[in-house]
Parts: C-alpha cells; sequence; structure tokens
C-alpha cells in the first residue's frame, strides 16, 4: 500500500509541472525566435540608406541587375536592366518580411522583379508562355554579412543577392545612369566585332549574349577548342559574371570600364585589356559543337509569306534552300497552305562525329502550331588545319514530308566536300557552308 501512495504522489507531481519548468531544447520559444529573424531582416533591409546593388539568375535565362531601396513604410524603390524602360525608369512598389517556414521577403505588387515571371511570352526576352523566365517574387533568407543579403527564391531556387550601394551608385542609379552605362557595353561589343584577351598567352574570344544573358570565353588549348561561360547581369562599371569564367585556371569575374577600355577582372583583381581583332579570332569549324550547337536556317512562320534568306546565301546554295522553302506551303483544294511555317537544322555532335539534319515542317491549327520533323544522320571527317568537311550517310531519312524536300541538300552534303567561315553583315554573324566540290554552293546560316 505504501508503494502505491508513493507512485500516485510522483505521478501528481509531473503532472503539476508548469511550462515554464520544462527545459526548452534552445534558448527561447519558438515565436520568440520567429520574431528574432523577422526583425532582423526588416533591419538588415533598411541598413543602407544608399539602397542596394542586386542580382539574380532565373531558371530559364541568365542573370539580372537590379538596385532596390527599401522604406519603412513597406514600399521599395528599383531599377533593372532587363530593358531600356526598367533600367532609367524607378518603380515603386511595395514588399513584406513574412515568415513563411522562414523569414521571408516578397515583393506582393506588380513590379520590375514580377516582369521575370509574367506568364505572357515575350515580355522578357526569353520569357516562355506560362512561366516567363521561371523567376520568383518570394524569397527566403539565408544569412547576412556585413554589406551584403543572400536570399533564395522559394520555387526555383535561384539566388537574390544585395550588396549595399554608394551614395555615388545611389545617384546614379536614380539619375537613369544604368542605362548609360548598359548601352557603353553594349555599343563597345557592336563596334568590336572580335573582341578578345590573352589568357596565359593564349587570345581569348570574349561574347556575351544579350538576348539569353550569358557570357563566355573561348579559346584554343593543347589544339582543341575550349569554351567556358556565366549568367552575367549589367552593373554601373560594365557586366559581372554570377557565377565566374573559370577559364585555363583564371576565374573572370567581370567586364569593367576604366574610361573607354574594357578590362576582364579575375577573382584576384587581374585586369586583360578587351582588344578588337580584324577577323575572328578562332576557326569555324573547331567551334562547331563547342560553342555553337549547329547552324539553322531562316523560319517561315505564319507572319510573313516566304522567308528571307540570310546574307551571303548565293548561287546553288540558294537553290538548295529554295527547294525546301518552297516546297513547304503547298496549297490543298481550298487554297490553304497545308505548311506555313518551318526551318532546317544542323545538329552537331562531336564527341562521336555526327550531325544530323532535321527538316521542320509546321502547321497554323485552331488548338496553335503543330510540329512534325524528318531526321538525316551523318558521320563526318574534318581536316583540322583546312576546316575540310566530308560527310556520310548515316542514317537515311525517318520519313515524313520534309524528307522529299531536302533531297537536294542531302544531295550536297553526301557528293560534295564543304568548309565553314564567318560571314558578317552589320552587327550580325552568320555561320556559312562553302562547297569546295560544288565551290558554286553558298549558304549562310544562325548560328545557335
Amino acid at each position: 500500500m505504501k508503494r502505491i501512495y508513493v507512485l500516485l504522489i510522483a505521478a501528481v507531481s509531473l503532472f503539476g509541472c508548469t511550462k515554464s519548468d520544462v527545459d526548452l531544447i534552445f534558448d527561447s520559444l519558438p515565436e520568440e525566435r520567429i520574431n528574432v529573424r523577422l526583425t532582423e531582416l526588416q533591419n538588415k533591409l533598411l541598413e543602407s540608406p544608399s539602397g542596394w546593388k542586386a542580382s539574380l539568375t532565373t531558371t530559364a535565362s541568365g542573370g539580372y541587375g537590379f538596385y532596390f531601396n527599401f522604406k519603412e513604410d513597406q514600399t521599395v524603390a528599383m531599377v533593372s536592366d532587363i530593358n531600356a524602360t526598367t533600367a532609367r525608369v524607378m518603380s515603386n512598389s511595395t514588399y513584406r518580411v513574412k515568415w513563411v517556414m522562414n523569414a521571408s521577403l516578397i515583393f506582393d505588387t506588380y513590379n520590375y522583379i514580377s516582369l521575370l515571371q509574367d506568364p505572357t511570352a515575350g515580355t522578357v526576352p526569353g520569357g516562355a508562355q506560362g512561366s516567363g523566365v521561371k523567376s520568383d517574387v518570394e524569397f527566403e533568407y539565408l544569412r547576412a554579412t556585413a554589406d551584403s543579403i543572400i536570399l533564395r527564391g522559394k520555387k526555383y531556387q535561384n539566388e537574390l543577392v544585395l550588396v549595399k550601394a554608394s551614395v555615388d551608385e545611389s545617384d546614379k542609379y536614380n539619375n537613369g545612369e544604368y542605362q548609360t552605362s548598359i548601352n557603353k557595353i553594349n555599343n563597345f561589343f557592336a563596334v568590336n566585332a572580335n573582341p578578345y584577351i590573352e589568357v596565359a598567352g593564349v587570345r581569348t574570344s570574349v561574347e556575351i549574349n544579350r538576348t539569353a544573358k550569358t557570357a563566355s570565353l573561348t579559346g584554343i588549348i593543347d589544339g582543341a577548342a575550349k569554351s567556358a561561360s556565366s549568367k552575367f547581369y549589367y552593373a554601373l562599371s560594365g557586366v559581372n559574371f554570377r557565377e565566374g569564367i573559370n577559364f585555363s585556371g583564371v576565374d573572370m569575374v567581370s567586364l569593367t570600364f576604366k574610361g573607354d577600355l574594357l578590362y576582364g577582372v579575375d577573382r584576384e583583381g587581374k585586369e586583360y585589356e578587351v582588344k578588337n581583332s580584324v577577323s575572328p579570332i578562332l576557326p569555324l569549324h573547331m567551334l562547331m559543337g563547342v560553342k555553337y550547337a549547329g547552324l539553322r536556317s531562316p523560319t517561315l512562320t505564319n507572319s510573313s509569306p516566304s522567308v528571307t534568306y540570310f546574307p551571303g546565301t548565293a548561287g546553288s546554295g540558294l537553290t538548295i534552300l529554295r527547294r525546301y522553302f518552297d516546297g513547304l506551303p503547298n496549297r490543298n483544294a481550298n487554297g490553304v497552305a497545308v505548311f506555313g511555317y518551318g526551318y532546317v537544322d544542323l545538329a552537331w555532335n562531336t564527341a562521336n562525329k555526327r550531325v544530323t539534319l532535321t527538316g521542320v515542317a509546321g502547321q497554323y491549327q485552331a488548338t496553335g502550331l503543330a510540329t512534325w520533323t524528318t531526321t538525316i544522320v551523318y558521320d563526318y571527317t574534318v581536316d583540322e588545319s583546312t576546316g575540310e568537311y566530308k560527310f556520310t550517310l548515316r542514317t537515311a531519312a525517318s520519313g515524313g514530308y520534309s524528307a522529299a524536300i531536302l533531297d537536294q541538300l542531302h544531295a550536297f552534303l553526301t557528293t560534295s566536300r564543304f568548309k565553314l567561315d564567318y560571314h558578317v553583315d552589320g552587327a550580325n554573324l552568320y555561320g556559312k557552308m562553302i562547297g569546295i566540290d560544288s565551290p558554286n554552293v553558298q549558304m549562310s546560316f544562325q548560328l545557335r
């Protein structure tokens, strides 16, 4: 009986403990830790009176630059390098700091950062219908340093990095000078068609793709073409590479102007002047399948009744391409074009020394564009010293309507050796196929 009393007293004592008697795993209650974290993020956003320089990568495109100035009344002013208007005109919208599994920064009204996820195709170059360039407006707070804040997108997991802006930088962003800086570097690449730097004694071409927002370095190392790239965003001083471009043992982080001279700058701060060559630095045949995935013809669409062939297409080359495009818009009994869309593509596979020729035929239907493809696969050899190609058939045409109108191009590829060269037309650079056994064949293609 005495033992029963002892157990009852122990049970009463156990259940009589209050919440405050229980040892906490952490030093504070959950709601207290949440408030501390939210306050930390809010205070950090307001910590820079001159605002923040920011960069954001996207899943379906490259990098984008921003300037933010957060206010206590939950408003934020911003500019961005998305287009000429967003870089020049300061936009004001609202934001919230809220707990969503972690302290989070939420842009809760439509603004420049919202443009990146706009579901209308083409709102941002490269943006797809329904998803834009796959970016976020809600960002999880990861960490902060004395001069920066690092956040991560909730859905696409891309980092938004904020760095304190100086008073001078703030003035430039507010006075529209961001667009001036963007124009300066774009003009540099428009005027200098073949820019390069010397890295470890190797002439290395420098390229920025303004649509995809990517930058690349390409050079010949140990007799083979090597290329490395990074997403970039515009800065007041030039462009910055978000991931850095590691090439030939050098980690390049930016292209920066000093006066009117442009320099590549590596992570150690060493500068490499960007110079210009009269002709492209690297032979085109060494870049196929390395820097360029392949060649693509013009595209027939419903916006025009016929294609405009690329400059440099001439002689029998024009006849070959016309055979394909004139054969696409055949009319049915009602006079309606059967195929009002199409293009020709050549894709390089350097590992297996193969090229796939694809003919695409499309039909505009009530439900949208429907396409059919025909593929032909070739093995190839290339003389690295002369750039001379020779194709042999590996896999015959897969069938489909396009097989019939690819006949002349197929005949050329299998009966004539050819070379690839550049064709420059103003600011546009094309890849040109020139026949050797059939020297009258000249066809220009989009380099992709």
